[in-house]
């Protein structure tokens, strides 16, 4: 027996066994089932496997709160943007390659999914604000993505999704963001991310 009609949504954590959809009116989702979320906290981001059940929240039949059972819950990686100050130059920041598949904007977040190869040592990524080295474009917010495997040696290959908020900068978000990633399976290092 399968696990029937289901949903796969990027969700944010409210409280155990409580989440909200990323949609405008950010539809509590809470879970009737026995899976425990008590490793996460509120506003971790997670990719949430799940079904309606047949019951609404409070007997109520508002589409704005609806009782779930979770079938999986997959972490997202959580960051913040940092900036690039001198005397901290590009070259002093880690640049392992990544196997990069794929980047978007949701909602103020800059998400990505990539592969790395791991072993047993914890990666960290991190995005980071710097200078433009494209003279003249003042329109472009200019993102490094970068991977740091901690001398980690290649065991397997691990899919991992990270979203970095983006609300916090000044002068809201551009229209047009550079992203400079070092990926083993990609020429170009720079990619653009339209809104």
């Amino acid at each position: 027996m399968g696990i029937g009609a289901y949903r796969v949504d990027w969700v944010k954590v409210v409280s155990d066994g409580v989440f909200s959809l990323l949609d405008q009116q950010e539809t509590r989702l809470y879970d009737t089932g026995a899976t425990t979320t008590k490793d996460l906290k509120a506003g971790d981001r997670v990719i949430l496997n799940y079904a309606f059940t047949d019951e609404r929240t409070n007997g109520q039949s508002s589409g704005f709160e609806r009782n779930i059972r979770v079938n999986s819950v997959y972490p997202v990686l959580c960051g913040e943007l940092k900036i690039l100050t001198p005397p901290q130059t590009v070259d002093d920041l880690k640049n392992d390659p990544i196997v990069f598949e794929s980047v978007w904007m949701g909602r103020n977040y800059l998400n990505i999914s990539f592969y790395i190869d791991t072993g047993n040592r914890q990666h960290t990524v991190g995005l980071i604000k710097s200078p433009s080295p494209y003279p003249g474009d003042t329109d472009a917010l200019y993102l490094l993505f970068r991977h740091d495997k901690n001398g980690d040696s290649d065991g397997y290959r691990k899919k991992v999704y990270a979203s970095f908020d983006l609300s916090k900068l000044d002068g809201g978000i551009p229209k047009r963001i550079i992203l400079n990633i070092n990926p083993s399976n990609y020429r170009n290092q720079d990619i653009v991310v339209s809104q």
